[in-house]
């Protein structure tokens, strides 16, 4: 029985890290087996510049609901632009864990934008903008 859960969390390790290569392109990963559990635990050692990293997405909307195509989202520190789609929706590129402040313009509202903390491989921050 030890024999077929080890194939199997061999499997779920080679999927792990063949879909972190995917996303991220790198990842560290430490498998080990405790007395009290017989579910391998992975982690991901951060590696500065590189790993661990996420993406910010969300929606962009006007105070109706109505999506805002081609809205401008930057983020700082850094110089990542994104523009978002038809239906309102952008994503950044990948930023290092940490805190970020993003501003939102588009042409006919008033500039809006907040903090978002990047803690995981992606985090959603939808953004409501006012006619001006």
């Amino acid at each position: 029985m030890k024999n077929r859960n080890v194939r199997f969390y061999g499997l779920m390790a080679g999927f792990i890290l063949f879909f972190s290569i995917l996303t991220c392109g790198c990842i560290t990963i430490t498998i080990y087996d405790s007395d009290c559990c017989q579910c391998p635990h992975v982690t991901g050692e951060g590696i500065p510049g590189v790993y661990p990293m996420g993406r910010i997405w969300g929606y962009i909307k006007n105070n109706s609901g109505q999506p805002i195509a081609n809205a401008q989202i930057t983020i700082t520190p850094g110089t990542g632009v994104s523009t978002s789609n038809s239906a309102g929706k952008y994503v950044t590129s990948f930023v290092d864990y940490g805190l970020y402040t993003l501003t939102v313009t588009a042409n006919g509202y008033q500039p809006g934008g907040g903090q978002v903390n990047v803690n995981a491989l992606s985090v959603r921050k939808d953004y409501t903008l006012n006619p001006q």
